[in-house]
């Protein structure tokens, strides 16, 4: 098939969870709205869009003097050695294809959680249509592929860790999570007007970077009809007949029809959804991935669980939003990342731990009980004993080995009794 639609424009956010450690003491980062031409103008238009709870989560405003509430979010960077000169690197593919990278930024959480992103786009002049543009997303979402770079070569691995490195101390296995990146795309095709059927099967092809023409291909690869209908019932978004777009457990893909986004609204807004959500599923997969042992009530599973409660309290939002695309985004995003998934087992594991806290509890107060009970059985023997001895009976046969014997069965026979019924 060629590679229609020249008419083009294009990016692509790749996003990754990534380890660090302290942050460097240099000027290696600096506040991402030193990207921005008005940086108070966004904050202004935010805190008139937003609620307050999801601004303290990833859109603190970190130049107004206003106090936050505590929670996980830190910062939001751009790394400097990208600012003044892109990256530029050229795909070793049989088509010649040239990308610039014109930022790379880091969004730091607590707990030594942070999320990298940066910026895809071609290089100008570059001519792509949707054939290339689905080369490039399944390509660079491969921690391993291979760049050309100023006469050298550096995987996408490299090329990230170099970066971090920049600005932060990074551990050993700070990709331990980086199987594959993700991507958030957004096309903007000046060539038609409308969504129809078939921006509906590119859109689909690109979010599964599948090669453009597949579902048209009478081939045994191609998506069955109740995956591909299923996929743009339950996971597409489309508000107005000029886009349309299909979120995914790894993809966030946009298209629209001669709509450019004139203020860079899904790039400097909405991507920061894309971001809050990615957040909430990973910090939800990592607490069901420590929570483990559920008949251990220790330190370490009741920090867990109190870092787990704190963490809905903060992030599980019904609505962040004055405005109806932004929530519809939110919860599109979320569902597709199966947030709510991982957050119903962590609970289910939080219900069984507390559960099994309860059961022991209750088997140390039966115990206790126990004790008490036993220890009261012992004073009405030695109170009997007074008794018959006061009652003129000979105190060599109250106190002799043969009763005190007797007396301490039958004590262990009530206990066991009382310990049999518990």
């Amino acid at each position: 098939m060629a590679d229609k639609g020249l008419n083009l424009d294009f990016y692509s956010i790749f996003c990754g969870v990534f380890l660090y450690g302290n942050k460097k003491p240099n000027e290696a980062s600096h506040d991402w709205t030193d990207r921005l031409s008005s940086p108070k103008s966004f904050y202004d238009y935010t805190n008139k869009t937003y609620y307050q709870n999801y601004i303290n989560n990833i859109l603190k405003d970190t130049s107004s003097q206003r106090k936050h509430t505590e929670n996980s979010f830190l910062s939001h960077t751009t790394l400097g050695s990208l600012l003044n000169k892109p990256f530029e690197a050229q795909l070793p593919m049989r088509d010649s294809i040239k990308i610039s990278i014109p930022y790379f930024d880091c969004f730091l959480f607590s707990n030594g959680i942070g999320i990298f992103c940066f910026k895809v786009a071609f290089v100008e002049h570059q001519e792509a249509g949707y054939q290339t543009i689905s080369q490039v997303l399944g390509y660079i979402r491969n921690p391993e592929s291979i760049l050309n770079a100023g006469g050298s070569q550096i995987n996408i691995s490299q090329f990230i860790r170099e970066r971090l490195e920049e600005a932060y101390t990074i551990p050993d296995n700070w990709n331990q999570y980086l199987a594959q990146l993700k991507f958030y795309c957004i096309i903007n095709d000046a060539s038609v007007k409308k969504i129809s059927e078939v921006e509906d099967k590119t859109l689909f092809e690109l979010s599964h970077t599948m090669p453009v023409g597949t579902i048209q291909a009478s081939l045994n690869n191609k998506p069955t009809n109740s995956y591909y209908h299923g996929i743009l019932n339950s996971n597409s978004i489309s508000v107005y007949d000029n886009w349309k777009a299909i979120s995914l457990l790894d993809s966030f893909t946009r298209i629209s029809c001669d709509y450019p986004d004139t203020y860079k609204t899904w790039e400097l807004d909405y991507f920061h959804i894309y971001i809050h959500c990615l957040y909430s599923k990973f910090q939800l997969y990592y607490f069901n991935s420590q929570l483990t042992d559920l008949l251990q009530f220790n330190k370490q599973t009741q920090n867990i669980r109190d870092r787990f409660v704190e963490f809905v309290n903060d992030y599980s939002l019904p609505y962040i939003s004055y405005k109806f695309l932004p929530n519809l985004l939110y919860e599109k995003i979320n569902a597709s990342l199966e947030v709510q998934k991982e957050q119903d087992a962590m609970e289910r594991k939080i219900g069984r731990l507390n559960e099994a806290y309860q059961n022991k509890k209750s088997k140390q107060l039966n115990s206790l009980l126990l004790v008490i009970s036993v220890l009261s059985l012992a004073s009405v023997f030695n109170d009997i004993s007074q008794w018959l001895t006061n009652m003129g009976t000979p105190a060599a046969w109250v106190y002799s080995p043969i009763t005190i014997l007797t007396s301490l069965g039958a004590i262990g026979a009530i206990g066991w009794i009382i310990f049999k019924r518990q």
